[in-house]
Protein backbone atom coordinates (compact mmCIF):
# COMPACT_ATOMS: atom_id res chain seq x y z
CA UNK A 1 0.00 0.00 0.00
CA UNK A 2 2.85 2.45 0.84
CA UNK A 3 4.60 1.61 -2.15
CA UNK A 4 1.31 2.13 -4.47
CA UNK A 5 1.03 5.33 -2.30
CA UNK A 6 4.24 6.94 -3.39
CA UNK A 7 3.83 6.18 -6.39
CA UNK A 8 0.30 8.00 -6.95
CA UNK A 9 2.29 11.22 -4.90
CA UNK A 10 0.80 10.24 -2.29
CA UNK A 11 2.65 10.16 1.57
CA UNK A 12 1.70 7.63 3.44
CA UNK A 13 2.43 8.82 6.55
CA UNK A 14 0.05 11.99 5.94
CA UNK A 15 -2.95 9.29 4.88
CA UNK A 16 -2.00 7.33 8.41
CA UNK A 17 -2.49 10.67 10.24
CA UNK A 18 -5.66 11.63 8.53
CA UNK A 19 -6.68 8.55 9.89
CA UNK A 20 -5.17 8.61 13.49
CA UNK A 21 -3.29 4.84 12.67
CA UNK A 22 0.39 4.67 13.24
CA UNK A 23 2.59 3.75 10.32
CA UNK A 24 2.88 -0.28 11.42
CA UNK A 25 -0.58 -0.63 10.03
CA UNK A 26 0.35 -0.68 6.58
CA UNK A 27 4.01 -1.53 7.43
CA UNK A 28 4.03 -4.75 9.78
CA UNK A 29 2.40 -7.70 7.84
CA UNK A 30 1.03 -9.32 11.25
CA UNK A 31 -0.68 -6.15 12.06
CA UNK A 32 -4.66 -6.50 12.70
CA UNK A 33 -6.61 -3.18 12.73
CA UNK A 34 -10.42 -3.26 13.66
CA UNK A 35 -12.73 -3.69 10.67
CA UNK A 36 -14.22 -0.05 10.66
CA UNK A 37 -10.75 1.41 10.81
CA UNK A 38 -9.73 -0.93 7.99
CA UNK A 39 -12.26 -0.44 5.69
CA UNK A 40 -12.17 3.56 6.56
CA UNK A 41 -8.64 3.38 5.42
CA UNK A 42 -9.30 1.25 1.99
CA UNK A 43 -11.63 4.25 1.18
CA UNK A 44 -9.61 6.59 2.12
CA UNK A 45 -6.44 5.15 -0.52
CA UNK A 46 -9.21 5.80 -3.00
CA UNK A 47 -10.16 9.46 -2.15
CA UNK A 48 -6.59 10.70 -1.45
CA UNK A 49 -5.52 9.03 -5.01
CA UNK A 50 -8.58 10.06 -7.09
CA UNK A 51 -8.13 6.85 -8.36
CA UNK A 52 -12.02 4.45 -7.71
CA UNK A 53 -10.05 1.27 -8.25
CA UNK A 54 -6.87 1.85 -6.74
CA UNK A 55 -7.14 -0.80 -4.25
CA UNK A 56 -8.16 -3.48 -7.09
CA UNK A 57 -5.04 -2.62 -8.26
CA UNK A 58 -2.99 -3.46 -5.68
CA UNK A 59 -5.03 -7.23 -4.97
CA UNK A 60 -4.12 -7.31 -8.71
CA UNK A 61 -0.51 -7.51 -8.48
CA UNK A 62 -0.59 -8.58 -4.76
CA UNK A 63 1.16 -12.31 -4.88
CA UNK A 64 -1.12 -14.88 -3.26
CA UNK A 65 2.14 -15.73 -1.04
CA UNK A 66 1.82 -12.66 0.91
CA UNK A 67 -1.25 -14.50 2.74
CA UNK A 68 1.67 -16.32 4.68
CA UNK A 69 0.98 -20.00 5.53
CA UNK A 70 -2.31 -19.97 3.89
CA UNK A 71 -0.81 -18.50 0.73
CA UNK A 72 1.90 -21.28 0.72
CA UNK A 73 -0.99 -24.04 1.58
CA UNK A 74 -3.02 -22.37 -1.81
CA UNK A 75 -0.49 -22.65 -4.04
CA UNK A 76 0.69 -26.05 -2.86
CA UNK A 77 -2.67 -27.48 -3.34
CA UNK A 78 -3.21 -30.09 -6.23
CA UNK A 79 -6.66 -28.94 -7.55
CA UNK A 80 -8.61 -26.07 -7.48
CA UNK A 81 -11.30 -27.64 -5.20
CA UNK A 82 -8.69 -28.29 -2.92
CA UNK A 83 -7.29 -24.48 -3.10
CA UNK A 84 -10.54 -22.97 -2.55
CA UNK A 85 -11.60 -25.42 0.23
CA UNK A 86 -8.35 -24.32 2.11
CA UNK A 87 -8.91 -20.93 1.03
CA UNK A 88 -12.28 -21.00 2.82
CA UNK A 89 -11.30 -22.97 6.08
CA UNK A 90 -8.33 -20.20 6.36
CA UNK A 91 -9.62 -17.00 5.82
CA UNK A 92 -9.71 -16.72 9.71
CA UNK A 93 -6.07 -16.13 9.57
CA UNK A 94 -6.09 -13.32 7.88
CA UNK A 95 -9.90 -11.68 8.63
CA UNK A 96 -12.41 -12.03 11.31
CA UNK A 97 -15.71 -11.28 11.06
CA UNK A 98 -15.99 -12.38 7.38
CA UNK A 99 -17.37 -15.86 5.88
CA UNK A 100 -15.98 -17.62 2.61
CA UNK A 101 -18.24 -20.31 1.30
CA UNK A 102 -17.95 -22.50 -1.55
CA UNK A 103 -20.91 -24.78 -2.44
CA UNK A 104 -21.89 -26.85 -5.39
CA UNK A 105 -25.65 -27.29 -6.89
CA UNK A 106 -26.77 -28.47 -10.36
CA UNK A 107 -23.20 -28.52 -12.19
CA UNK A 108 -22.88 -24.77 -10.68
CA UNK A 109 -19.97 -24.15 -8.13
CA UNK A 110 -20.16 -20.60 -6.08
CA UNK A 111 -17.48 -19.01 -4.03
CA UNK A 112 -19.24 -16.67 -1.93
CA UNK A 113 -17.60 -13.73 -0.06
CA UNK A 114 -19.78 -12.15 3.03
CA UNK A 115 -19.19 -9.82 6.29
CA UNK A 116 -20.64 -10.85 9.55
CA UNK A 117 -22.35 -8.02 11.30
CA UNK A 118 -22.33 -4.10 10.39
CA UNK A 119 -19.48 -3.40 8.63
CA UNK A 120 -19.35 0.46 10.10
CA UNK A 121 -17.78 1.99 6.58
CA UNK A 122 -19.30 1.14 2.84
CA UNK A 123 -17.11 -1.96 1.99
CA UNK A 124 -17.69 -1.99 -1.70
CA UNK A 125 -14.04 -0.98 -2.56
CA UNK A 126 -12.84 -3.49 -0.28
CA UNK A 127 -15.32 -6.54 -1.88
CA UNK A 128 -13.92 -5.30 -5.42
CA UNK A 129 -10.27 -6.18 -4.32
CA UNK A 130 -11.04 -9.39 -2.46
CA UNK A 131 -12.70 -11.21 -5.30
CA UNK A 132 -10.15 -10.14 -8.24
CA UNK A 133 -7.84 -11.74 -5.40
CA UNK A 134 -9.85 -15.03 -5.10
CA UNK A 135 -10.17 -14.72 -8.75
CA UNK A 136 -6.64 -15.68 -9.13
CA UNK A 137 -6.66 -18.87 -7.47
CA UNK A 138 -8.99 -19.58 -10.73
CA UNK A 139 -5.71 -18.89 -12.82
CA UNK A 140 -3.77 -21.34 -11.33
CA UNK A 141 -4.94 -24.21 -13.30
CA UNK A 142 -4.07 -22.61 -16.50
CA UNK A 143 -7.12 -22.62 -17.93
CA UNK A 144 -9.53 -19.73 -18.96
CA UNK A 145 -12.43 -20.63 -16.79
CA UNK A 146 -15.70 -18.41 -17.68
CA UNK A 147 -17.06 -16.74 -14.45
CA UNK A 148 -20.01 -14.99 -13.29
CA UNK A 149 -18.83 -12.25 -11.01
CA UNK A 150 -21.78 -10.85 -8.84
CA UNK A 151 -21.78 -7.90 -6.57
CA UNK A 152 -24.90 -6.99 -4.03
CA UNK A 153 -23.94 -2.68 -4.96
CA UNK A 154 -25.69 -1.19 -7.68
CA UNK A 155 -24.54 -1.18 -11.06
CA UNK A 156 -21.77 1.82 -11.70
CA UNK A 157 -22.17 4.32 -14.15
CA UNK A 158 -18.81 2.79 -16.19
CA UNK A 159 -17.68 -1.15 -15.93
CA UNK A 160 -15.37 -0.96 -18.13
CA UNK A 161 -12.30 -1.65 -15.13
CA UNK A 162 -14.22 -4.03 -13.95
CA UNK A 163 -14.56 -5.83 -16.87
CA UNK A 164 -11.15 -6.24 -17.62
CA UNK A 165 -10.54 -7.17 -14.54
CA UNK A 166 -13.39 -9.83 -14.23
CA UNK A 167 -14.62 -10.35 -17.60
CA UNK A 168 -18.04 -9.30 -19.33
CA UNK A 169 -20.73 -11.37 -17.28
CA UNK A 170 -21.00 -9.07 -14.68
CA UNK A 171 -24.32 -9.19 -12.24
CA UNK A 172 -24.81 -6.16 -9.72
CA UNK A 173 -28.02 -5.71 -7.14
CA UNK A 174 -27.12 -9.50 -6.35
CA UNK A 175 -28.06 -11.41 -3.25
CA UNK A 176 -24.03 -12.19 -2.64
CA UNK A 177 -20.89 -10.94 -3.71
CA UNK A 178 -18.65 -13.55 -5.41
CA UNK A 179 -18.59 -15.58 -8.62
CA UNK A 180 -19.97 -18.99 -10.01
CA UNK A 181 -18.44 -20.90 -12.76
CA UNK A 182 -18.67 -24.55 -13.83
CA UNK A 183 -18.54 -27.04 -11.26
CA UNK A 184 -16.60 -29.79 -13.25
CA UNK A 185 -13.54 -27.17 -12.93
CA UNK A 186 -12.56 -27.72 -9.37
CA UNK A 187 -11.37 -31.12 -10.22
CA UNK A 188 -8.92 -29.21 -12.48
CA UNK A 189 -5.17 -29.67 -11.10
CA UNK A 190 -2.85 -26.67 -10.54
CA UNK A 191 -0.43 -26.62 -13.28
CA UNK A 192 2.61 -26.63 -10.67
CA UNK A 193 4.90 -24.34 -12.90
CA UNK A 194 2.50 -21.37 -12.93
CA UNK A 195 2.34 -22.53 -8.59
CA UNK A 196 6.26 -22.16 -8.77
CA UNK A 197 6.36 -19.26 -10.95
CA UNK A 198 3.63 -17.60 -8.66
CA UNK A 199 5.41 -18.39 -5.67
CA UNK A 200 8.96 -16.83 -6.91
CA UNK A 201 7.17 -13.53 -7.60
CA UNK A 202 7.72 -12.49 -3.88
CA UNK A 203 9.57 -9.03 -5.46
CA UNK A 204 6.58 -7.84 -7.82
CA UNK A 205 5.70 -5.65 -5.52
CA UNK A 206 9.15 -4.24 -4.10
CA UNK A 207 9.11 -1.90 -1.52
CA UNK A 208 9.48 1.76 -2.10
CA UNK A 209 13.44 3.14 -1.11
CA UNK A 210 12.22 5.68 1.31
CA UNK A 211 9.18 3.05 2.84
CA UNK A 212 11.97 0.53 2.81
CA UNK A 213 14.24 3.42 4.49
CA UNK A 214 11.09 3.81 6.88
CA UNK A 215 10.92 -0.01 8.20
CA UNK A 216 15.03 -0.02 8.99
CA UNK A 217 15.10 3.19 11.13
CA UNK A 218 12.03 1.55 12.93
CA UNK A 219 13.96 -1.67 13.17
CA UNK A 220 17.49 0.85 14.32
CA UNK A 221 15.48 3.44 17.11
CA UNK A 222 14.06 0.27 18.64
CA UNK A 223 17.79 -1.64 18.37
CA UNK A 224 19.07 1.56 20.22
CA UNK A 225 16.60 1.35 22.70
CA UNK A 226 17.72 -1.37 24.00
CA UNK A 227 20.88 -0.27 24.59
CA UNK A 228 20.66 3.25 25.33
CA UNK A 229 16.72 4.39 26.46
CA UNK A 230 15.97 6.84 23.64
CA UNK A 231 18.21 7.61 20.39
CA UNK A 232 18.43 10.55 19.00
CA UNK A 233 17.87 11.40 14.96
CA UNK A 234 21.90 12.24 14.94
CA UNK A 235 22.54 8.56 15.97
CA UNK A 236 20.29 6.75 14.01
CA UNK A 237 21.24 8.57 10.65
CA UNK A 238 24.77 7.75 11.28
CA UNK A 239 23.72 4.15 11.90
CA UNK A 240 22.09 4.47 8.69
CA UNK A 241 25.15 6.39 6.95
CA UNK A 242 22.90 9.35 6.13
CA UNK A 243 23.58 13.03 7.77
CA UNK A 244 20.26 13.82 10.27
CA UNK A 245 18.71 16.31 7.57
CA UNK A 246 18.99 13.70 4.56
CA UNK A 247 17.23 11.51 6.95
CA UNK A 248 14.37 14.14 7.96
CA UNK A 249 14.44 14.93 4.14
CA UNK A 250 13.56 11.35 3.45
CA UNK A 251 11.41 10.35 5.84
CA UNK A 252 9.30 13.24 5.35
CA UNK A 253 8.60 12.21 1.28
CA UNK A 254 7.25 9.21 3.16
CA UNK A 255 5.42 11.70 5.66
CA UNK A 256 6.41 10.94 8.89
CA UNK A 257 9.04 12.25 11.20
CA UNK A 258 11.81 10.86 13.06
CA UNK A 259 10.21 12.52 16.32
CA UNK A 260 6.50 10.44 15.35
CA UNK A 261 8.07 7.04 14.77
CA UNK A 262 10.38 7.31 18.00
CA UNK A 263 7.28 8.36 19.67
CA UNK A 264 4.91 5.35 18.25
CA UNK A 265 7.69 2.80 18.84
CA UNK A 266 7.57 4.09 22.33
CA UNK A 267 3.74 3.52 22.72
CA UNK A 268 4.16 0.08 21.40
CA UNK A 269 6.69 -0.73 24.41
CA UNK A 270 4.87 0.82 26.69
CA UNK A 271 1.71 -0.76 26.20
CA UNK A 272 3.81 -4.13 26.41
CA UNK A 273 5.31 -3.17 29.21
CA UNK A 274 2.51 -1.55 31.34
CA UNK A 275 0.28 -4.94 30.51
CA UNK A 276 2.95 -7.28 31.98
CA UNK A 277 2.53 -5.35 35.23
CA UNK A 278 6.12 -6.74 35.96
CA UNK A 279 8.17 -2.82 36.16
CA UNK A 280 7.59 -0.05 38.18
CA UNK A 281 6.70 3.19 36.13
CA UNK A 282 9.81 4.92 37.03
CA UNK A 283 11.67 1.89 35.47
CA UNK A 284 9.66 1.59 32.57
CA UNK A 285 9.87 5.49 31.78
CA UNK A 286 13.77 5.34 32.06
CA UNK A 287 13.90 2.13 29.49
CA UNK A 288 12.06 4.31 27.11
CA UNK A 289 14.13 7.19 27.52
CA UNK A 290 11.94 9.44 29.81
CA UNK A 291 13.62 12.40 31.84
CA UNK A 292 11.10 12.06 34.14
CA UNK A 293 8.44 9.35 34.95
CA UNK A 294 5.99 12.21 35.03
CA UNK A 295 6.57 12.85 31.05
CA UNK A 296 5.99 9.18 30.58
CA UNK A 297 3.13 8.61 32.35
CA UNK A 298 1.50 12.25 30.64
CA UNK A 299 2.57 10.41 27.15
CA UNK A 300 0.62 7.22 28.15
CA UNK A 301 -2.33 8.97 29.03
CA UNK A 302 -2.06 10.88 25.23
CA UNK A 303 -1.62 7.74 23.53
CA UNK A 304 -4.56 5.87 25.35
CA UNK A 305 -7.01 7.98 27.44
CA UNK A 306 -5.75 6.72 30.72
CA UNK A 307 -3.25 6.68 33.15
CA UNK A 308 -0.62 2.98 33.17
CA UNK A 309 -2.44 2.31 36.69
CA UNK A 310 -6.00 2.19 35.18
CA UNK A 311 -4.85 0.71 31.90
CA UNK A 312 -3.62 -2.00 33.67
CA UNK A 313 -6.87 -2.34 35.89
CA UNK A 314 -8.95 -2.53 32.41
CA UNK A 315 -7.25 -5.18 31.35
CA UNK A 316 -6.67 -4.24 27.80
CA UNK A 317 -4.74 -6.07 25.52
CA UNK A 318 -1.88 -3.85 24.07
CA UNK A 319 -3.00 -5.52 20.34
CA UNK A 320 -6.06 -3.80 20.94
CA UNK A 321 -3.94 -0.45 21.96
CA UNK A 322 -1.74 -0.18 19.21
CA UNK A 323 -4.01 0.14 16.55
CA UNK A 324 -6.56 2.74 18.02
CA UNK A 325 -6.51 5.74 16.91
CA UNK A 326 -6.41 6.96 20.19
CA UNK A 327 -3.06 9.54 20.93
CA UNK A 328 -1.48 9.43 17.81
CA UNK A 329 -1.52 13.05 17.41
CA UNK A 330 2.08 14.90 17.45
CA UNK A 331 4.40 14.20 20.60
CA UNK A 332 4.44 16.91 23.41
CA UNK A 333 7.85 18.82 23.36
CA UNK A 334 8.39 18.11 26.52
CA UNK A 335 8.19 14.37 26.15
CA UNK A 336 10.60 14.36 23.45
CA UNK A 337 13.49 14.75 26.58
CA UNK A 338 16.22 12.41 26.16
CA UNK A 339 18.33 10.57 28.96
CA UNK A 340 21.27 10.37 26.72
Amino acid sequence: VGSSLLEHGVPPGHLLKHLGLPVQAILAPDAWVARPLFLKLINALVEMTGEPYFVLHIAERDPIEKLGVLGQSILNANSLRQALSTACAGIVLVQTGVRLGLDEHENVARLRYEFIGRTGENPETYIEAVLAFLLKILGLTGENIPVRVSFTCERPRKTGELERVFGPDLCFSAGYNGFTFNQSCLDLPFQQKISEDLFKQNGRLTLHPEEQLVQSVRQTINKLMVRQGSPTLELTARVHGLHKRTLQRRLDKWGVTFEILLDQIRRERALEAVSQGRRTMTDIAFLLGYSDPSHFIRAFRRWTGMTPKDFLSADIHPGTAMFSPEGLEEPLQHELLFIH
